[in-house]
Parts: structure tokens; sequence; C-alpha cells
């Protein structure tokens, strides 16, 4: 209400006289008593006394104005700058000529003119309507400020009364009073807009209205609204919008507010909880109690909003005014908050759940079978159920409240919020409506608790740190003050632990399954383990001990009646919880990178150490975590995580559990029974059982005294006087003073369980007896003065209780036979003159209370912290410990500790650095394993769990898919799972990104291993085959979302997996290559295929066949008998392989043949999938892709699903996306079957739409992630991620006849220690070590027993990857090469090589598809690192080490197999002239082997047939020969050309030989004289020591593979070719930088003799020389190679080296001769012609004359009778040849007389 400015005197006095007239023309309608009676009179001598009034005010206003005119002028200044002055600053006087205002005087006693009205309103007499007039006209006389507001008026409203005679007219009535009284305290109470200022009221001394009238007030409107709140609803909601106004008027009123809460919170506590279940008393009280329900709870929603307009806002004490309102806020409101508030909030809200006393009974089986008593009854409505969520709420977001009600929230979120879920859990499947109905009644109730979770969850201030109460999300709000407390339950975690147990987990914070739920005979099963519980806190190997002690308790127990599953949209929301958890947890973790420098990594690890202890082992106080102080988190934590270990030791046996207490330094040393007290007292939180604890408080001890505490014996702790003690210190925590005895026993029995034994009972009681007599109420009335009187009489009452609480609610006793109140009463008035004193007797009244109390409410000894039900006592021990917490903590506060202690907790700035981190340790697992729900993974959490055989087994696909009974898909099936497809996908995507942003990267890697396994791919048997696993995907978006969430984290954030996670990837990855549903854009290599399109076609239908003997057989080595033994074993060899290919192109049966080795096959069932890159039959509809035009479809996909979201695409999360990308193809399915066929579509349609589920499959797969980015963006990772991407995937390729399955544990060939993590560098957002462990997080890696069948298609893939990998990082091709890419591809082929030597002969080893891949894998790596100057010969120098060399092992190598790929691979390698020239020796002997085996296993091709002419351009002679060609015709070459490619000539002129075709030996002929010229022409600039080298080691060698071209092949053109161009080496030019020494060796020793040879082989007819003309020529050839070098270097040898070289070169010459000329050579067996033979004789003996001519002419024969011994053995040998001494005379002379 605005500010009302003052009337005027005159405005007043017209207003009152209105106003009175208004009423008398109201009371003039009436009877004639009303008309005329006094009430008229009165208001009529209010209008007469008015004017006189009005008069004498305004005069005596008027000379008060006079006087202060003239003051005002003689002060008045003169100076023109005082006036200016004075006009700016002085304030405007009040003139004359203005209106008098009404102040005091004017209104002589102020009851005068409001008691004419008020009689009117106060007269029973009047009717309403007169009664609602003069209310209107006091309404506005207030409104005006012409009446006052005192307590006169608002008594006379209260004291209302008026004749009633019109429903209508009533109303309007009490409508009028409610809007005067409201009037009233907005002007009046104190902190309205309307009242309580100065500035607005005259009478501002009498304008105030005390509380208890505040109170009367707001009470009288209150009921008034709930007696109309039926018969009126309009009044109704009138009258609740004038008790919210008459609130909000009294804000700032201290008092004012507290009375009105106070009355507010009493009409909460005593509204009663309504059943609306029938009872069979009729209809008519159905209908009431319906109406009396809906009346209570149209009252509690009024309440619970006035309450929060009550305490909003709350003063935050900013400044100096604003503190002192906040501790009257607290001094005056808190305690009101703190007790009634919260009591009710949790009262009214558990009503949801239970009823009356009933607590457990329907809490367990609501929803259950057809019995009255399963209905989860309706007593709260969801209108009441939301505002005491808003309040909760708003009482946690109000910072400056919430440090005060910490305790109270305690109790709201495991009594409200958790048991809601822990119920919704446990809600059976309806068997009937009834049962049906409450089921709906209690998930509408949850989906109002849950809403409220994530809007708690979800908004708040990301900007304040936690280190205070006021900051932080209300996770992590509760960790710290709940969770890090040693004596408050796990509030945070538990909370947690239940939400993803909604959703489906089964698993702790620690990653231990939860024992299920069993169900005793009346169907109602004992709650759930609350969070710290001892099944909930079982480690590894106790897990195991419990399970097979068969305690309930521990073991995993199944139910025996069904749980119906959560609701669909419940789940929603318990998921949206999580998400809003998990964005504000890394939201609020903006400093991740402040980690302190204290030694917290050891601690962690000493902590994780302690945890691995069994319980039964000793453990010294060493092994304690010495955390240091800055991280008082951690440190409590820890002590926390002892105590939970220490109480579930102590459930098992309380002497072992108080051992480790001690020996961990959570008691210390000397034990004193206080700390053991305080240990049962408040370790219920962290697990202690309650039926333990009774057990030892009960137990008697063994007989020892104190002074025997240090004598050898039993401990301490077990002796009978430390019981006693220990009993009495128990007691003495708790707080009985102004307590009945009932209230204190039913307080006493809830902190734990009473034991069976009488004598244990007797001793608890008697203990409780002597603390309860001197302290509760009835000690100064009731009972004794006599300490020990007293305490027998509570003793005695005590056990009567117990004994009545027993008897009244055990089912087992009959209703006749039960105790009533006489016997009860009778049994307790007087125990006797021992007990009882005269006059102290217990009075009737006070038993009868006691039994009443007892039969309406059961004293529960073991349930109000199980099952989170809040009693009155309950709640009071509560407030009680939580001041003696506050108490203790302010205490410590003024102490200025300097350590604080592990009780109270005092934030840090580390603390706040630690705490996301700690709450992410504890709240991973539970995630992981509600993702693995919602992804609807079958199989239990395998960390810590046994499966019924004793085996660990893993998660897989619960519902295994598979074709319908029609054999097709159901795709409707497959979206029953698109919300838990979506649901997990973003929980999933959410919680790796946020681990990954904090650092934590040994989480991420385990979370990440456990969503691969999720997808259900790595769970493959040697019994699954490719089909299965289509199956399942297909009919599983579960999987197929954590396939997704698995490539897209690889892609985006792989640079942080490790190994075992590349190696899960890649495993995923096979299996979809296995069952054809990769696309084809990641099926393919970057470069050309090595082989032409119609060689790969046949190699695919050999390897398909299992029949590769075309391409390994050699034609000449094995001969056709053995080589079809050869194709007949490689095809039964293979049968692994060729099980398709057989089916296809079928095989005969063969015959006994040698056996054929190849790898070992298991049989996994799919030995069939061989080819890499194949996709399923009929399976590529509408799958056209172009390597131009890389991601078009993609982004037509993603443009079609953006036209139909509109901009909503680019806010959904990837879940959503993925959801309506399958609703998308639902919808195309439907339609596509409701269009009719007509048979005029076309074919391109039907491919489009008539897709198989497979290929849709593989399309949504192609459109939902990058796939391709696997390769394409490692690039983008460091080192060591690339290197951890390559050892897996090389891991997983299976070991060379070994079994093809890998797995986790499978032995690496690579060491991986050559690959340590950098010790720099960020990991994520954050620099975090990885090898930090916390203590809160103990060994629970991701299962390490998966395994793989890997295919043979899928090894080659995996080689084509490696291979793909390393050629995108090409520029790191000098870190990954050595050890990593060269252990892999040398270490594996080279085996192959050792292996074929060692095996029997006889045996032929075959090659597979992988084999294939690796080695065209390092054939593409050698082609790439000739561009990579560093790397070419490390990587080319690798083939000298892989490619077999003897005799033995190129027969059974496989790789024979690949000639076609080697001469390819060559020829690329070679064509990359420039970088060859980087080569270094090591790199031109791994070229030169490649040579050199191409050149080989070209010989062993099949010949050259007819009506073919020429080679293949890819046939690897042609492809060798096209590389030595490239590489002799580069320039730049010559010096590192390797001599040794002169083998590989050799080789390449057999082959052409070999394989008829005659144009390869001749062209390589023409390659070995271009390698010589080039070679000799570098001898120019060479020393002799070089040139020397050079003749033995190349040119030589040149000289004899020329002679070999020259003497054995078949061809009489490369005979001819060869001798040409042999002659033509001695008589070119360059050959004069050869020293003559080796040209006269080379002549004597090679050509000379083999000229002889062939001279003779023609003589004798052995070649295959085609005509005469041909034999001539080649024989003139033989005779120049004789000749024609002798005569052109004759000259070269006469100066001293005429004995030494030329008599050599000479004799060999003349020896030649002798056998060809001589006469004693037999004329039979010759093959040639007697002419022909002769012509032959004398072109020889021509020849040998013009020798000897030019050997006289030059001085080396003498005459013919010379003793020379050149010119004698000149003139035998001629004789001996036939040729008489007259005709060598005659030569001589001849040459003498043409030289003179």
């Amino acid at each position: 209400m605005s500010f009302v400015v003052m009337p005027t005197a005159v405005e007043a006095a017209r207003l009152l006289c209105q106003e009175a007239r208004i009423v008398l023309t109201s009371l003039r309608g009436g009877p004639p008593h009303i008309a005329r009676g006094e009430l008229a009179q009165d208001l009529m001598e209010l209008r007469d006394r008015i004017p006189l009034d009005l008069e004498r005010h305004l005069q005596n206003t008027s000379s008060i104005s006079n006087n202060n005119n003239n003051n005002n002028n003689n002060n008045r200044s003169t100076t023109e700058s005082e006036e200016k002055l004075s006009d700016e600053h002085e304030d405007p006087l009040p003139q004359q000529n203005l209106p008098l205002v009404v102040d005091p005087s004017f209104l002589r006693p102020s009851m005068d003119y409001s008691r004419p009205f008020l009689a009117v309103v106060t007269d029973p007499r009047a009717s309403g309507p007169h009664t609602a007039v003069a209310l209107q006209s006091i309404r506005r006389l207030l409104q005006r400020n012409v009446l006052p507001v005192n307590e006169h008026v608002t008594r006379g409203i209260l004291g209302c009364k008026f004749e009633q005679t019109n429903a209508a007219q009533d109303e309007a009535v009490e409508m009028a009073i409610a809007d005067v009284l409201c009037l009233l305290l907005q002007m009046g109470g104190g902190g309205g807009a309307g009242g309580g200022s100065s500035s607005s009221s005259c009478n501002h001394e009498s304008n105030s209205l005390e509380p208890q009238i505040i109170q009367e007030a707001f009470h009288t409107v209150f009921v008034t609204r709930n007696t109309f709140l039926h018969n009126s609803p309009a009044l109704g909601y009138h009258l609740d919008d004038v008790l919210v106004q008459m609130v909000q008027a009294c804000h700032g009123n201290v008092p004012a507010t507290r009375v009105i809460l106070e009355f507010i919170l009493h009409q909460l506590l005593h509204t009663p909880l309504t059943s609306m279940h029938s009872s069979g008393s009729g209809v008519d009280d159905e209908t009431t109690s319906r109406e009396t329900q809906a009346a209570n709870d149209a009252t509690r929603v009024l309440c619970l909003r006035l309450v929060r307009l009550a305490l909003d806002p709350w003063p935050t004490g900013d400044d100096i005014d604003d503190d002192e309102l906040e501790k009257t806020y607290q001094a005056e409101l808190l305690p009101l908050i703190q007790d009634d508030l919260c009591l009710s909030l949790l009262m009214t809200g558990q009503a949801i759940w239970h009823h009356g006393g009933n607590y457990h009974g329907t809490a367990g089986s609501g929803g259950g079978g057809g019995g009255s008593g399963n209905h989860s009854l309706h007593l709260v409505s969801p209108a009441v159920l939301t505002e005491i969520c808003a309040t909760i709420t708003y009482l946690w977001n109000c910072k400056p409240l919430r440090p005060h009600l910490m305790a109270q929230f305690e109790a709201i979120w495991t009594g409200f919020y958790t048991r809601a879920l822990a119920l919704l859990r446990r809600r059976r499947e309806p068997v009937n409506a009834a049962a049906y109905h409450a089921n709906l009644v209690f998930d509408a109730e949850v989906e109002i608790i849950l809403e409220s979770l994530v809007d708690l969850f979800h908004l708040h201030d990301h900007s304040q740190p936690v280190d205070k109460y006021n900051g932080g999300g209300a996770l992590e709000t509760m960790f710290v003050y709940y969770d890090c407390h040693l004596h408050r339950s796990d509030v945070a975690i538990g909370l947690y632990v239940e939400l993803c147990r909604a959703c489906g987990g089964i698993v702790n914070e620690e990653g231990f399954p939860i024992a299920a739920p069993s169900c005793n005979n009346n169907g109602n099963g004992p709650p759930p383990p609350s969070h710290g519980s001892v099944a909930s806190s079982l480690d590894d190997d106790d897990l195991s001990a419990a399970s097979s002690s068969g305690d309930p308790t521990t073991s995993l127990v199944q139910v025996d009646h069904p749980w119906r599953p959560v609701p669909a949209h419940l789940k929603e929301l318990c998921a949206a919880a999580i998400m809003g958890s998990m964005k504000s947890l890394f939201r609020d973790d903006t400093n991740p990178h402040k980690l302190s420098d204290c030694n917290h990594s050891a601690s962690d690890a000493a902590a994780t150490a302690k945890e691995d202890n069994s319980p039964g082992q000793e453990v010294s106080a060493d092994q304690v975590p010495n955390v240091t102080t800055t991280h008082l988190l951690k440190k409590i934590k820890s002590q926390k995580r002892f105590m939970r270990k220490a109480a579930r030791i102590f459930n098992q046996k309380s002497s072992r559990g108080i051992e480790f207490l001690v020996d961990c330094g959570l008691l210390s040393e000397p034990i004193t029974p206080s700390q053991v007290a305080h240990f049962l007292r408040h370790a219920v939180v962290v697990g202690l059982d309650k039926a333990a604890v009774g057990a030892y408080l009960g137990e008697a001890g063994k007989s020892s005294s104190k002074s025997s505490s240090t004598s050898a014996g039993p401990p301490v702790w077990e002796r009978d006087w430390f019981h006693k003690e220990c009993l009495e210190a128990y007691c003495g925590l708790f707080c009985f003073q102004e307590q009945s005895v009932l209230d204190s026993l039913r307080m006493f029995l809830a902190a734990f369980r009473l034991p069976g034994e009488a004598q244990q009972i007797d001793r608890i009681l008697q203990a409780f007896a002597d603390k309860c007599a001197a302290l509760c109420q009835e000690a100064s009335t009731l009972l004794s003065n006599d300490p020990k009187k007293a305490s027998d009489a509570a003793y005695l009452l005590s056990f009567s209780i117990i004994m009545l609480n027993t008897d009244q609610h055990n089912t087992n006793i009959r209703a006749d036979r039960k105790m009533n109140v006489h016997d009860f009463v009778k049994n307790n008035t007087d125990y006797g003159r021992d007990i009882t004193e005269p006059g102290k007797e217990l009075p009737r009244d006070y038993l009868v209370a006691i039994y009443d109390s007892i039969k309406e409410e059961e004293i529960r000894t073991e349930g109000e912290g199980a099952d989170g039900a809040m009693t009155v006592e309950r709640w009071k021990d509560v407030l009680r410990q939580a001041n003696a917490a506050a108490a203790q903590e302010a205490l410590e506060t003024e102490q200025h500790s300097s350590v604080a202690s592990a009780t109270f907790l005092h934030p840090t700035q580390a603390d706040a650095d630690d705490l996301t981190e700690l709450i992410l340790e504890h709240i991973w697992k539970p995630i992981l394993s509600a993702i693995g729900a919602f992804w609807n993974v079958s199989g239990r959490f395998s960390s810590g769990m046994l499966a019924d055989e004793g085996q660990m087994i893993s998660p897989s696909l619960s519902n295994g898919g598979g074709p319908n009974a029609n054999g097709g898909y159901n795709q409707h099936a497959v979206m029953l799972g698109v919300q838990g497809a979506r649901l997990g996908m973003d929980i999933s995507l959410e919680l790796l990104h946020g681990v990954r942003q904090l650092g934590r990267v040994d989480i991420f890697r385990k979370v990440f291993a456990w969503v691969c396994d999720y997808s259900g791919l790595l769970q493959g048997s040697t019994n699954n085959s490719g089909t299965s696993i289509t199956a399942a995907l297909v009919e599983s978006v579960e999987a197929q979302s954590a396939l997704l969430v698995a490539v897209r984290v690889s892609v985006e954030i792989g640079e942080d997996l490790d190994m075992d996670c590349w190696k899960r990837l890649w495993g995923i990855l096979f299996e979809l290559r296995d069952a054809h549903l990769l696309p084809k854009c990641l099926l393919r290599e970057s470069d050309e295929d090595l082989l032409r399109p119609a060689q790969r076609q046949e190699w695919t239908v050999a390897t398909l066949k299992g029949d590769m003997t075309d391409i390994i057989a050699d034609e000449f080595a094995l001969g056709e008998g053995k080589k079809e033994k050869v194709r007949q074993s490689s095809s039964k060899a293979t049968s692994m392989f060729s099980a398709f290919g057989r089916a296809i192109f079928g095989v005969d049966e063969p015959e006994e043949h040698p056996p054929v080795q190849r790898r070992s096959e298991p049989n996994t069932g799919k030995s069939g999938a061989v080819i890499w890159d194949e996709l399923a039959q009929s399976d590529d509809e509408g799958e056209s892709w172009d390597p131009e035009d890389e991601g078009t479809e993609d982004r037509a996909q993603v443009g079609t699903l953006e036209a139909e979201l509109g901009e909503d695409i680019a806010h959904l999360s990837p879940g959503a996306v993925f959801e309506a990308q399958l609703i998308r193809e639902n919808i195309d399915i439907d339609q596509q079957m409701e269009t009719p066929v007509t048979g005029l579509e076309r074919a391109e349609e039907t491919n489009l739409f008539q897709r198989s589920p497979r290929a849709r499959l593989r399309s949504r797969l192609q459109h939902s992630c990058h796939l391709q980015g696997l390769i394409s963006d490692s690039r983008y990772l460091d080192d060591y991620s690339i290197k951890q991407w390559l050892m897996a995937l090389v891991d997983l390729i299976p070991i060379p006849n070994s079994q093809n399955i890998v797995s986790g544990t499978q032995p690496m060939l690579i060491d991986p220690s050559k690959f340590s993590t950098p010790s720099t560098g960020k990991i994520g957002m954050g620099d975090r070590s990885v090898s930090d462990v916390s203590f809160s997080t103990p060994s629970f890696a991701a299962v390490s027993n998966w395994s793989i069948p890997v295919s043979p298609g899928s090894e080659a893939f995996a080689e084509v990857l490696i291979c793909e990998i390393a050629l995108k990082n090409r520029d790191r091709l000098k870190i990954l090469w050595p050890g990593l890419l060269q252990d892999h591809y040398v270490g594996r082929l080279s085996k192959l090589v050792t292996e074929s030597s060692s095996e029997d002969p006889q045996k032929i080893v075959t090659p597979d598809p992988g084999l294939e891949k690796r080695i065209t894998g390092l054939l593409r790596l050698s082609v790439c690192s000739t561009n990579r100057d560093e790397m070419a010969s490390a990587i080319i120098s690798s083939w000298k080490e892989i490619l077999p060399v003897s005799q033995e092992q190129k027969a059974q190598s496989p790789f024979k197999a690949f000639h076609r790929h080697l001469s390819e691979g060559l020829w690329r390698i070679v064509s990359h002239v420039d970088g060859l020239l980087n080569l270094d020796q090591s790199g031109w002997e791994g070229l030169q082997a490649l040579f050199n085996w191409c050149a080989t296993r070209s010989c062993s091709l099949p010949q050259v047939q007819a009506p073919l002419t020429v080679l293949d351009e890819h046939d690897p002679a042609v492809q060798t020969y096209r590389a030595l060609h490239l590489l002799l015709n580069s320039p730049g070459l010559e010096s590192s050309i390797p001599c040794h490619l002169i083998d590989c000539l050799r080789t390449l002129v057999a082959a052409g030989d070999t394989r008829h075709y005659p144009q390869l030996c001749m062209a390589s002929l023409d390659l070995l004289q271009l390698l010589n010229q080039k070679k000799v022409r570098l001898l120019d600039d060479q020393s002799a020591e070089t040139a020397e080298l050079f003749c033995t080691s190349c040119w030589r060698r040149i000289v004899e593979a020329m002679a070999e071209a020259a003497e054995h092949p078949r061809w009489s053109n490369v005979r001819q070719h060869a001798l040409s161009m042999l002659t033509d080496l001695f008589l070119d030019r360059q050959n004069s930088l050869v020293p003559f020494t080796h040209l006269c060796k080379a002549l004597s020793e090679i050509c000379v003799p083999l000229a002889g040879r062939c001279i003779v082989s023609m003589q004798m007819g052995q070649g295959s020389i085609p005509s005469t003309d041909e034999l001539m020529i080649e024989f003139e050839l033989c005779i120049g190679l004789i000749f024609k070098p002798l005569r052109h270097h004759l000259k070269r040898g006469l100066a001293g080296h005429m004995e030494s070289h030329v008599y050599p070169l000479w004799n060999a010459v003349l020896s030649v001769l002798e056998e060809l000329l001589s006469p004693s050579l037999p004329d039979d067996g010759c093959g040639l012609p007697e002419t022909l033979r002769v012509t032959m004789h004398d072109l020889a003996t021509e020849h040998l004359q013009n020798a000897v001519v030019m050997l006289v002419s030059t001085g080396v024969l003498d005459s013919p009778n010379s003793d020379s011994g050149i010119s004698r053995t000149t003139q035998d040998a001629v004789l001996r040849m036939g040729i008489s001494r007259d005709s060598l005379e005659c030569w001589m002379q001849v040459s003498a007389e043409s030289s003179g």
C-alpha cells in the first residue's frame, strides 16, 4: 500500500460528515428502532460537533501561523548573496494561505469520532447491510488517515456483531471485516507499506498495534477463512489474499511476525491427517472424509505459503541496521523454524508413505497386492506436497538460515528425499485396480519431490566458493557438512546413490553391489540398507565371506515378489537431478589447478593401502593416513571411512571392532569407557548396527578389576567394569532434562535395539533408570526424593511400559488377552513401601495417558533412523544433539585452536580445491551403474561381484536383439529403448567431459572402458557370430548410444585415453567391421591399391575360396603333379577361410596331400570374414560415397534434421539429437509401410526407402559419429597419445601361430615401457597428477577379462588402421618407427621367415588377409618415408631383415603370394627419386633386397603364353625393370646406386629367359650396360685404391653378368645382344678408366673362355639357333669378342705389362683357338654342315692371322725362330691348330713388311 498524504482539517471534517451521512442513510432504511435509535442519534451528534471543532482548530492554527511569519521576516538577510543562499538552502515554510493539516489538537479524544461508527459495527441489532456500510466507512476513513490506528478501533472491529439475515450479505460483512483488519495491520503492523512511517501519520505514538492484537486479528481472519472455505470459495480465496497481505504488513515487525508464525506453525502441527481410505462405514462417511481432507490440505497449503512470506526476505546483515535486524530474527524466529517448522515439514511430508502409527508396514508394502493395508493412502494432496518442497527449497536456499538448520536438514534429506527414492524402487507390481491407483498416487507424489530435488541441484549461484556456508551447489554443500562430518550421515552420497538406484544402478559409492531387499511372509520387506550400512561398505574379501556365511543382510538375495520398474517419467527426473548435480559440480570447480604442495599423494596411497586390509589382519597405527591439516576434508573422509570399516567389524564382533579403532588411532590410548560410549552413540550414521550396540551395552563382560587392567588377560574393553562404566556413560549422552519417563524411554530405545536376553535388558534399563530418574519431569513431583527409590520406580515403570508395548502391538496376542488400562494402572500405581513413598503413588491420569500413548504409537526399538520416519521424541533428540554440537563448535571457535577437531569442520581453501575431486571419487561408480541400467545392460557389475558360477562376468546386452518371429527386425521394439539411450548418452558424456576437466585421467579412463563394455561388442565368446552381433545392435538403441559415446569421446578428447581404452575401442570397431556395420568411408585406404581391380578381384576370390595355388605355386619349381597336390592341400587346410568361398565356388574332395602350414584358427565363427572392406549383401542401398565429396552425405542428413527441429537443434544434447534421428527414421518407416505399392516406383526410390535394418544402422552410425575423425584427427594428438593408439592397435593383432582371440591380458609384442608418460604437460583442463590415487577410491579398474575373437578381415583392418594413422602422422615417423612400428612390422614379418626356415620343408605356408595388409602397410610407409629425409633409410632398410634369403625360405615363404604387391610397392618407392638421394647404405641395402626378391620371384612365375607376346605392365618382372630403369636414368644417383643391383639385373635376365620373354633379357642387359657406364664414369676423379675396389666388386661382376647372358639364354637374339654388349664393354672409351690389369684378367678369364665355349656349343649343334644366318652372326660375335678387345687394348700392354697381362690373355686366346681349329677334332656328331664348318674355320683362321700380324707389328712376337716365351708358345699352338710353319712365317713376314 502506498503512503497517503494527511488530509487538511477541512478535508477531514468533510470526510467525517460525509461518511456519517452514508451510515445514517443506511440505518434509516432499517426498522424504527434502528432508524431512529441510539445508533442514528450518535451519528447525528457527530455531524453537529464537527463544525465546532473545526472552527476552534482554525482559529488556533491561524494565531500560530502569524507568529511564525513575523519571526521569519526578522531573520531575513539584507545582502543579495545571503538572500540567494537562503533561497537555495532554506527549507520552505508553510504559507498562511495553505490549508492546515489535521494535528492531534483537532481530535479531542480520539474515540469521539470513531465511536459512532464502531457502535454500529458492534451492535448485534444492526443487520448485515448496515454493518457492512459502517465497516466500509471506517475503512475509507482509515485509508485517508482521518481515524487513528489504535487498539480501540481494532478491538471494535474484532468485536463486530450483526444480525444474520442473508448468506450473501453475511459474506459481504465478513469480507469487509477482513479488509478493515488487513488495513489496520498494514497501517499499524510496523512493517507494512502503509503504516509505521513517521512521515505519513501525525499520530505516530498511537499508530502502532501490539503483537497480541495483531495475533487476534490474524486469528479472526484465518478462522473466518476456514469457516467459509467450502460454502463460499470466492470468499475463501479473498481471505487468502487478505492473510497474505497481513503477513506482508508485519514484515519488519519481529514480535508481530513471531506471533503470526507461531499461529501458523500451530495450525500446521495440529491439522489432522485424514485418511481417504474407506473403512466400510458408507459412502457418506467417505465423502465427508474427502471434504475434510480437502479443507485440511487447503489449510496446509495456505500456512506453508504464509510461512515463506513471513520469512522472505531474511535479513542478510550486510550493514549495521540489517545486522541488528538479523540478530533479532535469529533470536525470535529461528527457534520456531528449527523446531516447529522443520518438524511439521518432515512429518507432513512423511505422510505420503505412512498412516497413523503404522509407518513401516505401509511404507514397505505400498502398492502391493489386494489387501486394504497395502495401498498408499492419499493423506497429503499434491498441492500440499508441492508447498512442502517449496518451503524446504526456500529454507535451503536462504543462505543466512542454512547454517542454523544443518541438523534439521539432515533429517529432511534422509527422512524425506532419500526415503522417497528408496520407496520408489520398492513398489510392487499392481494386481488390482486399487493397487494400480495407489501406485499412480504415489508416483505423482514422488514426481513432485523429484522436481524439487532437480531444482535444488540445478539452481544455485556458481560464483560462490564452497569454503563458506553460503557458497557452492546443493551437492557440494551437503557433502561438506554431512558426509565430511564424523557424527552425521552421508547425506549427499546417500541421496546420490538412491538417485542412481532409482535409475537402475546396483552399486554404492565404493563400487560394491548393494544387497537386494528381501520379503517376509507378510509381504512387508525390511527397508533397503541405508547408506553407510554394513551391506553398502563391504570390501571384496568381506563380500565373499559374507556371502558364504549366509548372512541375509550382506548377501544378495532374490525377492519372492516382483518389484515393479521405476516409471519412465520418474527415471527422467532422477536422471535430470544427476545431470544437474554433475553440471553444477564440474562448473563449480572454477579453480581446478589449485592443488596444495602438501604431500597428500602419499597420504592417499597410505589410506588406500589401509582400506585394502582385511578385518582379520593386524593394523598398525603407522598405517593411518597422515593427512596435513590444510586438507581437512580429506582427513575427515579418511577417518569416517575407517569408522565405517570399524562399524562393520564391530557388527561382526564387537571386540575386534574396538581393537580396530584403537589400532587406527580413532580411539586414543589408554582407552576409556567414555570414548567407546561416544562411538556407540554416534557411529550409527556410519553403519553401526543397532542390534550390535544393544548387545554390547547389555553384555556383562569378563570378571576383573581396574587394577589388573595392565596385566595379562582379555583387553580392557572386554572386562566387566569397563562394560558397566560404558553403559553409564552411554546413558549420560542423552538429554533427559524436562522429559517425561515415557518420552525419555522412546528417545533412549530409538538409538539401539534391545537385546533378547532378560539379564541384558535388565542391565540396560537399570542404567537408564539411574540417569532418567534424576532428570525427568516426574523427579520433583511423582518420584521419591531418595535417588535409590526414584531409580527403582523409574526402572519398574520403564519395564512395565516395554511390556505394555509388546502386549499391545504383538499380532500373535489375541485382542481379548491384551492388557487393558485398568490392569496397567493397577500394576503401576504402587510399587511397594521399599520403592513408593506415601503420597508418591503414580496418578491414574498419568498412567492412563501412558497407556493411551503406547496404544496409539508403538515404541520402536529399531527403525527411526533406518526407515526415515520421524517422531516427536526422536526430533527432540535430534535438536538436543544439534544444540550440543553447536555449543561445542562455538567453544572451539572461541579457543582459536590451531588444528580443528575432526568432528567439527572449518573448511580452508585447500578443502575447496579438493572438494570437487572428493565428490567425484564417491559418485562416479553409482553413476556408471545407472548408465548401464539406462543402456539396459544385464549382468552384474563385475568389480567385486561374483556370478553364480563363481566366474567374473561382464555386462552384456540384456535383450540380446535378434530377428523376430517373422525373420525380420521389429523397428517399434527398437524405439522402446530410446529414452534409456538418450539419458545414458547424455549422462555418460557429461561425466566423461567433467572428469577430464578435473584432470582425473584415471577415473576418465575407467569410465570410458566401462562405456565400451556397455556397448555389448566386447563380450563376444567363441560361439558368437557376426549375425548375432548385428541383430543385437539393430534391436538395441541403447547399445548404439553407448557405441556413439565411445566413438565421440575418442574423437574429441582421445588424447587422455590409455592403451587399454584404445584396445576396447578398436575391438568395438573390429566387431562392427565383422558385422558389416562400418560405413564405406572408413573401409578404404588413403593410397591407391597396390593391385589393379582385376588383380584385386582375383585375390579376393582366391582368399574366399582358400585356394592360393594360382598365386603361390611355382610353375617350374613344382611341376604339374605336385602343383595339383598343393592346390588340394591349400583348399583343405584353409577350410576356416573357405567356408563361404566353397559355398559359392565349390571344391572337389581332395586327395591325400602333405600338410599345409598356416596360422592356427580357433572356432570363433568368424573365420569366414576374410575380406576387410566388404559390405553385407544387399546392404549398400542408398550409400553412395565419393572420395572427392567426403562428408556431403553427413551434411545433408544433418541439414534435414536441422530443418525439422529448427533452431532447437543447437540447444539439444547429443542424446536428444540421436533420439530425434531415431524418431525421424521411425516416422519414415511407418510412412513407407502405409504407402501402397503401385508398381510404378523407380529403382532409385526403392533403394532409398527399402533399406535393410543393417544398412539403416550403418547409415545412422555414419551420421551420428565422425568415425573418420579417429584417423584424420590423430595428427592433433601429442606424441604419448599417438603411441598409445598404435600400441593398443598392435596389441590387438593376434600373434602369429596363436589363437586369434585377443583380450585385456594378451601378451604384447611391444614393450610399453619404451613409451613413458610425459613428465610435464596438461591433461584435459587441469594438470593434476595422474598418479595421484585418492584414499577414497578403492581399486576399481574396469574389467580386464574381456575378450573378442579377431577375424582375419579385422586383422587386416587393424593393419590398415595402423598404416593410416602412421601416414596421417608422417611428421612424427621419427618417433613412431623406433620401437613401435619397427617392432610390429619387422618383428612379425621376420618371424615368418625364421619359422618357415625351421619347419618341415615339405610344408607350404599360405598367406592370410592380415599378412597382406601388414606387407602393404610397410610398403606404403616405405613410399611415404622417401619424402622424410631422416626416416627413409630406417624404414626401407627393414626389408633386408624381412624378405627371405635362402632358397628354402623362398620356397616356403608366404611372401610368394605378394609378388604383385611388392613389385608395385617397389615401383612406387623408386618413383620418389628425390627421396632416394637421402638413403644411406642400410637404406640401399633394404631397397636392394626388394629388387632382388621381386626379380627372383619373377623367375618362378608362369611363362608368357600365346597369343600374348608381352608381359603385363604390372608383372613383377616388368615392375622391377621399370624401377631399375628409372633408378639408373635418374641424375644424381650414380654414386648412391649399389653395385649389388647387378644381381637383380642378372636375375631379370634369367627371368626373361625362363618366362620366354627375350625382350626383358635384352632390356635388362641394356640396364647392365647403363649401370657400367655410370659407375665407370665415376672413376675419373677417384684414387687408385678406389678404382681397384670398384673393378673387383662391381665392374667384374657386370662382365660376369653379361657373359652369363651371352651363354645361357635360350634365345639367340639375347645371346647375340649380350655378346655385342660384352664386346662393346671392352671397346668403350670410358673403359680406359678401368685398369689394364682388370681388363686383361676379365678377357682372359671370362670373355675368351666364354667365346670358346659358345663356339664349341655352336659347332656341336647344342644351341637353339633358328637359322644358319643367326648361327654365323653369333659365331662372328664370339670371334669378335676374342679378337676385338685384344687388338683394341694391345698397345696399352706393351709398356712393361707384357708378361704379366698380355701373355696370359694371348695364351687364353691361343687355347680357345687351338680347341676350335685343331685338326684332331672329330667330325662325328657335329650338328653343322661341312660348308658352314669350313666357313667358320676359315673365319677363325683369318682372325688369328690378323692377331699374329698385329702382335708382330707391335713387337710382342719375334721371328718364328725366336726362343722368347710368347713366340715359342705361339708357334707351338699354331702348329697344333694344323697351320704350317710356313704359313706362320708368311704372316709374320707380311707384318714385318707392312711395318717397315
